[in-house]
């Protein structure tokens, strides 16, 4: 996944520092989150630290097949509306999910460009990014 955000940043010609949120796969389970941040982290650098991160899978389940597309929208729509979708139900953070995660409130946010991760069975990966008109 680190590889992936890597590539997918070159081939668009968009530096890290660029990337102003996240919209994270988010499962919401140990192993998948944790293995998330790392890769954002490997891909970002100390640059993570700065990234807006949320997940919608807390407001409407993991709809599977769907989820890259349905999620992607929310992607769409933070650039459209200069918010951080939040991270619905999340109380408490693994330490070692230490990314900023936006947590039940959105948050207004200059916007340019957005990541979107998916994760798929079977080791399936994808990278999304989405950029504001000017």
């Amino acid at each position: 996944l680190a590889w992936l955000i890597r590539d997918v940043l070159r081939r668009a010609n968009v530096s890290p520092a660029e990337i102003d949120a996240v919209n994270l796969h988010g499962t919401a389970t140990r192993a998948n989150d944790i293995a998330e941040t790392r890769a954002v982290r490997a891909a970002f650098g100390s640059a993570a630290d700065r990234l807006a991160c949320s997940s919608q899978k807390g407001a409407i389940g993991h709809l599977l097949g769907a989820a890259g597309s349905v999620e992607s929208a929310f992607a769409v729509l933070a650039l459209r509306d200069q918010v951080v979708p939040p991270t619905i139900n999340l109380r408490t953070h693994d330490p070692q999910c230490d990314l900023d995660c936006v947590a039940n409130t959105a948050r207004p946010l200059r916007l340019r460009n957005v990541l979107k991760l998916s994760l798929g069975f079977g080791g399936h990966v994808a990278v999304g990014l989405f950029r504001a008109t000017s």
